[in-house]
């Protein structure tokens, strides 16, 4: 089995990754740095623009990390023996982008290349963000609506209950797992990716202007709802 994570950067694909590959005994590719160009291009130009090199890559790990490939799920089915099942990791969209709005302040993040290749036209950085956040949304929904094979789930519910949604995403992919293995690595920051400034749900109030929640609220409304962000 196949198991590809993906959602918005700044949604707990990093630490989910790294505990479901620690407790089911599966080798992680976490991110490598070529993917940041190899998704936009693939979704630009298609799948020539996809490497044999990192297309072996993907095929020797069972577990993928690369959070812009929601963006690309249908070319990834026409490289892959074995389908992926699709974990999608939804945040709340105001507390990603606050996320984001830190890590931006010291670095770009690939946002610049991320926001051209989807062809988004914000009239600022928290609208760009804002509608990222929907665009890799709803392309990994219209995947699941042909497919299948997507599982959504929300950043907040693995905050509440980690052991839990860790077992129902590998009951989801149909592989073993072990808690035993990560009982005492659930907290670590090592397994958190860059900041040491880990906070969780609800950051957006203190985090953001009231300007900037309005902008995120008023552009992700509809996919909020969805997932019952009040």
């Amino acid at each position: 089995m196949k198991i590809l994570i993906v959602g918005c950067e700044r949604s707990g694909t990093t630490v989910i990754a790294k505990l479901l590959s620690k407790s089911t005994g599966l080798k992680l590719l976490n991110d490598p740095k070529e993917s940041w160009y190899i998704y936009p291009l693939v979704k630009t130009i298609g799948l020539k623009g996809m490497p044999l090199s990192f297309i072996l890559k993907l095929w020797k790990h069972p577990i993928v990390k690369v959070p812009g490939f929601a963006t690309i799920l249908t070319h990834l089915r026409k490289i892959q023996i074995n389908q992926f099942k699709v974990i999608y990791l939804v945040r709340d969209p105001r507390d990603n982008y606050a996320a984001i709005k830190e890590r931006l302040n010291e670095d770009l993040n690939g946002l610049y290349i991320n926001i051209n290749f989807l062809n988004l036209k914000g009239k600022s950085q928290c609208e760009n963000v804002s509608l990222r956040w929907n665009s890799y949304l709803n392309s990994a929904m219209r995947y699941n609506d042909l497919y299948g094979d997507v599982l959504f789930v929300k950043y907040e519910d693995f905050l509440e209950n980690k052991l839990n949604v860790l077992d129902n995403i590998s009951k989801f992919c149909g592989v073993k797992f072990t808690s035993s293995k990560i009982i005492n690595e659930l907290d670590k920051q090592s397994n958190k990716s860059w900041s040491k400034n880990i906070k969780g749900k609800d950051r957006y109030l203190n985090d953001l202007t009231p300007d900037e929640i309005e902008v995120v609220t008023r552009i992700s409304k509809e996919n909020m709802n969805i997932f019952n962000y009040r």
